[in-house]
Order: structure tokens, then C-alpha cells, then sequence
């Protein structure tokens, strides 16, 4: 299992890494707020749309339990701490869901990159709920 992880996150480090690089998906004015993604970001996307996750070139994604989470792992990405990945998972903190899996859109916080609370409906983890920048989720 601990070869897998590190399969998985060696794959989603690189793609969440440009995330991190383009901008903070929590700026300090969209922590308590939550508003619709700008419709020419991502115009299917609302609360209640089905969705899949998806990474390039990945078998799965993560997600963190909390959006203060999120931060605390593209950091720990960004560092190349595959051990803090591990703790982070351990903690409860952050989870997997698999490469095109269907979810269900909960939430919708900030919009430079916005940040989405989805539902796991299909693959591993299914029926958990998680959050994730809008660059990870399609439409179709």
C-alpha cells in the first residue's frame, strides 16, 4: 500500500504543484465566504452538478477533509515531504479518490482557482467528502 501512495503522489505532486505556483486557492478574504465559481472559469459548475475528478498522467487524486487541509498539502507537496503526505493521510487529514471518478459538488469557496467540496460517488473512497481546486475537476 505505502508503494502505491507514493506512486499516487508522485503523479498528483506534479500537477498540484503548477496549482501552487499560479496562485493561493485560499486568499485570506474567501476563508469564511463562499461564492459561485465565475461562469466563464467553469459555466456547468454548481452546487449539486455532477463532476469528475481527473489529474493527467495519475490513477488517483487527493482531497483534503478540510479546506485549511488543502494548504497544509500543497505545501507539504511542494516540499517533496512524502512522509508528511503519509502523516497528513494518517491524520485523517487528506484521502484518495480515483482518477475520474464521478463526485457531486457541495461547495464552491473562492475563484482564483476556486476551491470545491465534492463527494465521492464512484471508485476508491467512494461516499466521502473532500476539497479540490477547480483545475481537477471536468465536466465531461
Amino acid at each position: 500500500i505505502l508503494v502505491i501512495a507514493l506512486i499516487v503522489l508522485l503523479a498528483f505532486a506534479s500537477c498540484v504543484q503548477e496549482v501552487v505556483e499560479e496562485e493561493d486557492p485560499l486568499p485570506a478574504t474567501s476563508k469564511t465566504t463562499t461564492t459561485a465559481a465565475p461562469e466563464s472559469a467553469f459555466p456547468d459548475v454548481e452546487i449539486g452538478s455532477t463532476v469528475f475528478l481527473y489529474v493527467s498522467g495519475g490513477e488517483a487524486l487527493l482531497l483534503a477533509t478540510e479546506k485549511e487541509y488543502w494548504r497544509e498539502l500543497t505545501k507539504t507537496l511542494q516540499a517533496r515531504d512524502w512522509e508528511g503526505i503519509l502523516e497528513l493521510s494518517t491524520q485523517g487529514k487528506i484521502f484518495s479518490a480515483s482518477n475520474n471518478a464521478e463526485a457531486r459538488v457541495l461547495d464552491i469557496s473562492g475563484w482564483l482557482p476556486p476551491l470545491y467540496r465534492v463527494r465521492v460517488l464512484t471508485g476508491e473512497n467512494s461516499g466521502r467528502s473532500g476539497w479540490i481546486p477547480g483545475e481537477f475537476i471536468k465536466t465531461k
